[in-house]
């Protein structure tokens, strides 16, 4: 354990200090447990980074393989790299394979707990080679209260995780300018690839920064230097290839939106209020005390303590910066978090000198001050301010005394930053786990690609994973995204969350039969066509055998161009009965069921309320609190299913979520506050329990427009497999992700299935390899001739091989360098 300290150039000793700094981390999530009643919040931390991670620790544990190809228990069969972005390969998650006594839910706590205070101890002894012991410990605190660092520790993982190899990069830097090795350097550029991709940008931005402030022309030339960092860099993005280049591939062929749209005029407008800076989690997450110093080191141009703050200030103040931090996403101020350390090493470097205040820099801070404040206009701004300025105009022992009131407006904006945020209690991650352990003590009837549907705290268990029966559930940044929009906009689920790149499970009787969704865990009724068979408290698995396989085999199709032409509802019944197919084909007949619609009275609707009123088929709701109304069908339901179809539109500009619920269904409107708005305005609902509609709206100002209501008959569930062939003998190995099947065709037709189209898909069929075609608008299938015929299907993510070559080429001439380098030493001190 001593040899690190001493290859970092660190005097090792047992300090107070480094206790205090490991522990506050610990300390805050204790806080949280206490009066917050949990740790991580409950969607992102929980659902991505915890569930997603257990479902790669459980795969390993499985196949005993550490570079999976394919996830087939969650979005119907993803490509693993959909959700390489949640920790494939990032040092926490496979440090966790060595624990499996231990839940996901603690042992990654304590990692990510430890890397924070980790974090914290690396920067105070590098902050000690450049400042007093004081200040040096001020910065490291500092760096534990920003407002990102222990928040996202319990949220976003990955906003944070990678900092102590940011700092490590600052280790490497003086090494490199002082001894001429490069190992440390390189080793931190490349952690922070392998931990988060994302924010390697503003961390390799932060080592460069550090490292051309340091930089000695007489202990490197200028030549050497450049020839070094881009080795070193080229070095760090070659060794991690094998990580980011599938993962860069899945990004940007999933069709999903990879960058907003922007005006040039606006990313060149600077943004005054200082927004990248200041307070929020997602940004900086500072007080005035930092930005006060980079205006002060700003006045001092000629220094290179003022070049890097000239520097920081146009990148804070500039869009256009931020909009290139974040790869061309977005301008979001979330890409500076990285730069924090650099920031606080500007402060206190600032902080140690003992100069006072000139009185146009004091008129200078009073000014800033006084219009944060303004703008703000929070009492605990005014007192950062206050407190801020004291610092900078005191000096001696009357400073240091100030470090300790401005860490209580840091601690501040850490309570702050964690308020309101929704967290998951460990009672309930129990729940969650033994509701999973309960399905697999089960051991239920299954083929390969069989799915459950769960309803059960339905948010949290969107990548519960069930393996092996498959979910239809994704909640990740990066899928396929034709699957997205069949799942949203074909079959016409209801989207009960903000977020749409969240495909949640619902009450679709229809999408549920088309995607093999066999068994279904809830609370409460469910949908159309399943019996209970199994209850474990108030928890019950229902089962549904008539529902599609996940493969079959069929001779009547019809083409996209004929599909295109039907109604949405028409369309719904449509994919039950006869799958659709990219080639072009005779029109055929289409859907022998035809839905009936159903009328309403809306002017008598209206009377329920002051709150609400009709015009025409338009619906006006104004009500400032949740409104509620039954309503009688005209005939009831008799062996149908009820769909109700509207469109949602705000008044004004809604800042709040706009909610409608039908018997239990939701669907939501995401407000301007949403950071990733759905756009969500057709809104679709399904029912059979009942003759009576209780629908439920949400407080707000807008109409409801455009209302149908169409009825299909439950026949539908049993001419579906009309036309169809079964496959038999049906095998998966998830080890190497291939399906193998049987089938016989009475007729050349189509091989059908229920996986999401991506690259990365190949078919043979009899051993010879054939085309792989676009089925049912999103899903992979084949043409297949008349006859008995064996069916292979192989998913491999592209790049995934070239890129394993190329790192491990990079990291052969890496070490074969390194030992070059060893040989020269000792030959040259022999």
């Amino acid at each position: 354990m001593r040899r690190l300290p001493h290859a970092l150039g660190i005097a090792w000793k047992r300090s107070w200090k480094d206790l205090i700094l490991f522990a506050i981390p610990f300390l805050c999530a204790l806080g949280c447990l206490i009066w917050l009643e949990g740790f991580g919040s409950s969607t992102d931390w929980y659902t991505q980074h915890i569930a997603i991670a257990d479902d790669f620790r459980s795969f390993f544990y499985r196949t005993h393989r550490l570079f999976p190809d394919f996830m087939s228990d969650l979005g119907s069969g993803q490509n693993v790299f959909s959700f390489a972005y949640y920790g494939l390969y990032r040092y926490d998650v496979m440090l966790s394979y060595l624990f499996p006594f231990l839940s996901m839910s603690l042992i990654l706590p304590i990692i990510h707990l430890s890397a924070l205070g980790s974090s914290a101890i690396l920067l105070h002894h590098f902050l000690k080679r450049h400042v007093a012991a004081a200040t040096a410990f001020f910065g490291a605190l500092c760096l534990l209260l920003a407002a990102p660092m222990f928040y996202h520790s319990a949220k976003q993982v990955i906003f944070v995780l990678y900092m102590p190899f940011v700092i490590l990069g600052f280790y490497g830097a003086d090494r490199l300018l002082q001894k001429q090795k490069y190992d440390l350097y390189l080793f931190a550029i490349t952690m922070m690839i392998l931990t988060s991709f994302y924010f390697t940008v503003g961390g390799a931005l932060a080592c460069f920064a550090y490292l051309m402030m340091s930089w000695d022309p007489h202990q490197l030339s200028a030549k050497k230097l450049w020839k070094s960092l881009i080795l070193l860099h080229s070095g760090a993005v070659l060794v991690s290839a094998f990580f980011w280049m599938p993962c860069a591939y899945a990004l940007f062929t999933s069709g999903a939106k990879t960058s907003a749209a922007f005006s040039l005029p606006a990313l060149l407008t600077p943004d005054i209020k200082m927004e990248a800076l200041l307070y929020s989690p997602y940004c900086m997450g500072v007080g005035l005390l930092m930005g006060f110093c980079l205006f002060l080191w700003a006045g001092k141009y000629k220094s290179r303590e003022g070049i890097a703050a000239i520097v920081m200030l146009g990148i804070l103040f500039l869009p256009i910066c931020l909009y290139l931090m974040n790869l061309g996403l977005y301008a979001r101020p979330k890409a500076l978090i990285p730069l924090l350390p650099f920031l606080i090493l500007l402060t206190c470097k600032w902080l140690d000198r003992h100069e006072s205040l000139s009185a146009k820099q004091t008129l200078c801070l009073l000014l800033i001050g006084a219009l944060i404040v303004y703008q703000k206009n929070m009492l605990w701004a005014f007192w950062d301010f206050v407190i801020a300025f004291v610092i900078l105009w005191a000096n001696g022992n009357r400073k240091q005394k100030g470090y300790y009131a401005y860490l209580l407006i840091m601690a501040i904006i850490l309570v702050q930053a964690n308020q309101g945020e929704p967290r998951i209690s460990y009672a309930r991650i129990k729940e969650l786990a033994a509701k999973k352990a309960w399905i697999a003590s089960l051991d239920l009837a299954h083929t390969p690609f069989t799915k459950i549907a769960d309803y059960h705290e339905n948010a949290q268990s969107m990548n519960l994973s069930m393996a092996p029966l498959g979910k239809t559930s994704i909640y990740s940044s990066i899928h396929a995204q034709s699957y997205n929009h069949f799942y949203y906009d074909v079959m016409r689920n209801n989207l009960s969350l903000r977020n749409r790149v969240s495909t949640l499970e619902n009450g679709n009787p229809f999408f549920l039969a088309f995607s093999s969704s066999r068994y279904l865990i809830s609370e409460n009724k469910p949908p159309y066509g399943y019996v209970p068979i199994a209850e474990k408290g108030a928890l019950t698995l229902y089962e549904n055998k008539n529902v599609l396989p996940f493969a079959y085999g069929s001779d009547q199709v019809i083409s996209q161009t004929q599909f295109a032409s039907l109604s949405d509802i028409d369309k719904i019944a449509q994919l039950l009965l006869t799958p659709v197919v990219s080639a072009d084909k005779d029109m055929i007949e289409t859907t022998q069921i035809q839905p009936t619609k159903e009328t309403w009275n809306l002017q008598e609707i209206s009377r329920q309320g002051k709150w609400i009123s009709a015009k025409q088929n338009t619906l006006h709701i104004n009500s400032r609190q949740k409104e509620t109304m039954r309503l009688s069908l005209q005939d009831p339901l008799q062996d149908e299913i009820l769909i109700m179809t509207m469109q949602i539109k705000p008044i004004h500009s809604n800042y709040n979520d706009l909610d409608v619920t039908i018997n239990g269904i939701r669907n939501r409107l995401s407000g301007s506050g949403a950071t990733y708005p759905n756009h969500h305005t057709q809104f679709t609902f399904y029912t059979h329990q009942s003759d009576q509609l209780e629908i439920t709206f949400s407080s707000g100002n807008y109409q409801l427009s455009d209302i149908q209501t169409y009825r299909l008959p439950t026949a539908l569930f049993q001419t579906m497999w009309q036309n169809k062939t079964a496959v038999t003998d049906e095998t998966y190995d998830e080890t190497n992700a291939v399906y193998e099947a049987k089938i016989t065709m009475q007729k050349d037709g189509w091989l059908i299935t229920s996986l999401p189209l991506q690259d990365g898909y190949t078919i043979w069929i009899d051993g010879k390899k054939v085309p792989v075609e676009t089925v049912n608008l999103s899903f992979v299938g084949c043409q297949i001739d008349k006859g008995t015929h064996r069916v292979k299907i192989h998913f491999q993510p592209p790049l995934k091989v070239p890129a394993q070559i190329l790192s491990l080429t990079a990291l052969g001439v890496l070490l074969f360098a390194k030992w070059r380098r060893i040989r020269y030493e000792k030959s040259t001190n022999s």
